[in-house]
């Protein structure tokens, strides 16, 4: 731990050089470590809680493991990629045994962290249960100012499905039903075959109930099948439409059969590896005619196809509802051909829309959505389906079997679990539960039933013999150990400590054992937003309002803050941080609460690679904090603003290709303001953008340009000068307001105001630069009359030619206010050499204003050209015609010089922009 920790000490200084170097404006009076005891006391105190209301339990499961790192992943930490794609980086690759090792384009899942191929294991791991907030999660999502693809993520990754889950009467056994959920009950006389997942509890008895050639076959398909990736059985690769080589999948027929509930036929039953049991029930029922996946496994193993859904385009469907509205009529052949019982004669894929309901008895000629709704009632009412809403979220795996991160601060006893005992037999277990019977957590437990069915909100029953570790103990901090490398047995390397695993039980002081996993680094990350306002606190993780009378009102503005009572804490002893008011009489109640109103955050902008991971982790926790009382928000992040990637000469950065930025150098060779601005324009915000090192160079041209039409507008006397007023006879023939130059240089800088200001509330800093380019170059082609030849030119003689004095103290100053947030080092200095300013710095200068109605000039400039080359430039009234356009253009004597009296063949015209002659 100590010499890990320097090693972060060594980087978190480097990294806090940079974000300095480059001109962050961040309060680092209020910076934070993760891994600093001080923090992670509090992450170690939130699992305490999360586990005293049931939210944090124990359990065995099959779970993801990385063979690369030896540990534990969540499901949102296991991405999808292709074998051999680079994004999974060097390790990408699966292992020679693995059943993916020779298919070179295989869907996998690997490992986010470092990109090797997933497995499947048995362990008992730490879960929380955050399938309990799955609605809140789902349904926040609408309340909140967050860029779409990550809402669409999060609600893809909750996969709320909302259907029917089916009895099927099998012949496996006397009273064995095959239980299977589907969204699509229209379909349901169309089901043909039943697919069992190769771990389903029935294919036990299946097996048992098997002889010979075939049980040894079944036998040997089920080994096979458990040990294929997930990705691999479902062909699923994330953002990508599945080509049907990947869509069919193997199966083995067994002896038995089920039947269908609605139409009492009778369909086989097979083993299939398409099916998994992390959604549904385990089971599927084929619908050859209208799923994809069953449509190509039915022509696989010649099952019957049967079509009960038709376009309701279909002409037929006018034949067939004359023909349905008589059952005991024998079916027009016209329409008995249209029908194919087998594959032979079904198009070549299945049609999955919907349309109108045929082949189904007294349900013919429904629409899908009538016939999903009709179908339904009548299952429920014969007592062979419920309607059921599943979830693809599963509860979030907390434990890590590695060294670094928090040691999870709980004790388990031998001699308890024998006694069945626990701590929530305790006292203060049950003081709680009767704490939890308010009127909130009974409208926030009757919000989430119909979470899951993993497990209900409330107390587990079967955690006996554990314990967390007493507030008064934490942080349980990690010990120093030598060989801290993941051991791959499915312990932390803590494991090896004795003298940290060994320690005595909190309720009957015999021998116990410490939790030698750690928690989830993201748990770390979930609720660092919080702890930034309370960074120089030691007995509360965060500010909260749990300290006043009503911790759920609006406690906001100064005057109710002002009248909370001082120096008496012991009147809020109802909060969970009781036992942490360690100041005592000296608690200022006042300043906690005050804090608490800067809460929820505001904006926030991140990488939406987090979109199913640390974003959605803070929200779980958010709204398990609001149940608690400790805040009164339930949403972490009001905005939320995802950027781009940026990549390097066209290839994502990467060390293996040795194409990372490092700002250091770059800050070195052209300065932090030239780098920040780069970055800003380089690329769309949202989309990220190709830093090239040409762009870099263009960049700083355009600020050396800047820099010489300030000075040369100020003249010598700036040199030097800084902080002094300039002498009020400096520039008699001066300009100090654009009015001066003509209405259109008053409209160019209330645009490029308007413009700049709206592109930085939208994140648009790419165009916001553009904005600023377009108005300098304005301003320097007033300066020298004719901008093409002279500005560009680095010839001495031609620049000391531009009259600078013809740009005034107003644009100049706006031009500067504009920059400021790209460019703070340079403009700052600038902005000392104009002096005669209230303002110490022009970051606390005022952001400059636009006047409506100067921002839209009734004049513009019509660009003229000849063969696509600007040739000249004309100032028109706004919206003039082409006629009246070409007429002005082609009396310039640029044009007629271009032209060379010959008739244009054509004018390409575009209103308010320009004008193109063709000859």
């Amino acid at each position: 731990m100590r010499f890990l920790s320097l090693s972060a000490l060594k980087t978190e200084s480097n990294i806090y050089a940079q974000l300095h170097a480059i001109g962050n404006g961040f309060a680092w009076s209020n910076k934070l470590e993760t891994y600093d005891t001080n923090y992670y006391k509090w992450t170690q105190w939130i699992f305490i809680q999360l586990f005293k209301r049931g939210l944090a339990y124990r359990a065995k499961a099959s779970v993801n493991w990385c063979p690369n790192c030896k540990t534990v992943l969540a499901d949102e930490q296991v991405v999808s990629r292709r074998l051999g794609d680079q994004a999974t980086g060097q390790l990408g690759k699966s292992s020679p045994n693995s059943p993916t090792a020779q298919q070179p384009n295989s869907p996998l899942f690997v490992c986010e962290r470092c990109g090797t191929e997933v497995v499947k294991k048995e362990l008992e791991q730490w879960f929380f249960r955050i399938t309990n907030y799955a609605q809140r999660l789902l349904s926040g999502l609408d309340k909140i100012d967050w860029s779409e693809k990550v809402k669409t993520a999060q609600r893809n990754w909750l996969g709320k499905s909302e259907g029917l889950q089916l009895k099927f009467e099998s012949d496996i056994e006397n009273n064995t039903s095959v239980e299977v959920f589907t969204t699509r009950p229209d379909t349901l006389f169309g089901v043909t075959f039943m697919a069992l997942a190769p771990e389903h509890s029935l294919v036990i008895k299946i097996l048992d109930k098997s002889k010979g050639l075939l049980k040894r076959q079944i036998q040997k398909y089920v080994a096979d099948s458990i040990k294929k990736p997930e990705a691999e059985r479902i062909g699923f690769i994330e953002g990508e439409k599945q080509k049907d080589s990947e869509l069919v999948k193997t199966g083995i027929k067994t002896i038995f059969h089920c039947t269908n509930p609605i139409s009492k036929k009778s369909v086989p039953i097979f083993i299939a590896d398409y099916v998994v049991m992390s959604y549904g029930t385990g089971a599927v029922m084929g619908v050859p005619a209208h799923d994809q996946r069953d449509y190509l496994f039915a022509k696989k193993y010649h099952i019957d196809i049967v079509e009960v859904i038709r376009p309701a385009r279909d002409k037929a469907i006018g034949q067939l509802d004359n023909w349905a509205s008589g059952n005991d009529q024998e079916k027009p052949n016209s329409l008995k051909t249209q029908q194919p019982k087998s594959p032979t004669g079904v198009s070549q894929e299945a049609f999955t829309g919907e349309g109108v309901v045929v082949n189904s008895g007294k349900f013919n000629g429904l629409n899908s959505q009538e016939a999903i709704g009709a179908i339904s009632d009548f299952a429920h009412k014969k007592e062979f389906g419920t309607k059921k809403v599943m979830w693809h979220l599963r509860d979030w795996i907390i434990s890590r079997q590695r060294y670094w991160g928090p040691p999870i601060p709980m004790i388990f006893c031998k001699s308890c679990h024998k006694a069945g005992k626990s701590w929530f037999t305790t006292d203060e277990a049950e003081s709680l539960r009767q704490t939890r019977n308010s009127k909130l957590e009974t409208r926030n437990k009757s919000k989430i039933q119909n979470s899951n069915d993993q497990n209900s909100f409330g107390f587990p029953a079967r955690m006996a013999g554990w314990y967390p570790v007493p507030e008064s103990d934490l942080p349980v901090e990690l010990p120093y150990i030598e060989n801290f490398k993941p051991t791959g047995k499915g312990v932390s390397p803590l494991a090896q400590d004795q003298t940290f695993v060994k320690v005595s039980c909190p309720a009957c002081g015999f021998e116990a054992r410490r939790e030698t996993d750690v928690s989830d680094t993201f748990l770390d990350s979930s609720w660092y937003f919080l702890r930034y306002l309370a960074t120089d606190i030691d007995w509360a993780p965060f500010p909260s309002k749990a300290f006043t009378p009503n911790p759920k009102s609006e406690a906001r503005n100064s005057k109710q803050i002002q009248n909370l009572n001082v120096q008496s804490p012991k009147k809020f002893r109802n909060s969970p941080f009781d036992s942490k008011l360690a100041q005592g009489e000296h608690f200022d109640i006042r300043d906690f609460v005050r804090r608490a109103c800067w809460l929820p955050v505001g904006m926030y902008i991140g990488g939406a690679e987090h979109s199913v991971l640390h974003l959605l982790y803070s929200r779980f926790l958010t709204m398990a904090f609001y149940d608690m009382n400790l805040i009164d928000f339930q949403e972490p992040f009001s905005k939320f603003r995802a950027h781009g990637l940026l990549i390097k000469e066209g290839a994502k950065m990467s060390k293996s290709k040795g194409n990372v930025v490092l700002p250091d150098s770059y800050i070195a060779k052209y300065g932090a303001d030239t780098l920040r601005t780069y970055l800003m324009f380089c690329g769309r915000f949202d989309q990220g953008g190709d830093f090239r090192d040409t762009g870099i160079e263009g960049m700083s041209k355009f600020l050396k340009r800047i820099w010489k039409m300030v000075i040369g507008q100020l003249g010598d006397w700036a040199i030097g000068q800084v902080g002094k007023d300039k002498p009020n006879n400096l520039k008699t023939q001066q300009p100090k307001n654009p009015t001066a130059q003509g209405p259109n240089s008053l409209y160019l800088m209330h645009k490029t105001i308007k413009k700049v200001s709206e592109d930085i509330e939208n994140l648009r800093y790419n165009t916001a630069i553009s904005a600023i380019m377009e108005w300098v170059n304005a301003l320097e082609e007033r300066a020298v009359g004719s901008y093409e030849g002279v500005v560009g030119s680095q010839s001495k003689d031609k620049l000391q030619t531009i009259n600078y004095e013809l740009i005034t103290e107003e644009e100049v100053k706006t031009l500067l206010l504009l920059l400021a947030p790209f460019a703070p080092y340079m403009t700052e200095e600038l902005y000392q050499f104009l002096g005669n300013s209230k303002f110490k710095s022009i970051h606390l200068h005022p952001w400059p204003k636009y006047d409506p109605k100067l921002a839209t000039s009734a004049k513009i400039e019509l660009v003229v050209e000849v063969n696509g080359k600007v040739r000249d430039r004309i100032v028109v009234d706004r919206g003039i015609e082409k006629a009246d356009a070409q007429k002005l253009a082609l009396d310039l004597k640029n044009t007629q010089k271009y032209i060379s009296g010959k008739k244009p063949k054509k004018a390409i015209f575009i209103k308010d922009r320009l004008i193109n002659f063709v000859v």
